[in-house]
């Protein structure tokens, strides 16, 4: 954020972190879980 407040002034922190959020958010989740589901299976000898 403070990039881009340098950057672009008039830029709204609501607009990039609420975006940031709803584009991250499902991506954590649709790729992160089964990772650790995955890295669990390997640690747990299943």
């Amino acid at each position: 954020p403070p990039t881009l407040r340098a950057g672009i002034p008039s830029a709204n922190p609501s607009a990039y972190i609420g975006s940031s959020t709803a584009v991250g958010t499902p991506v954590a989740l649709a790729l992160g879980i089964p990772l650790f589901i995955g890295l669990a299976q390997a640690l747990m000898g299943n």
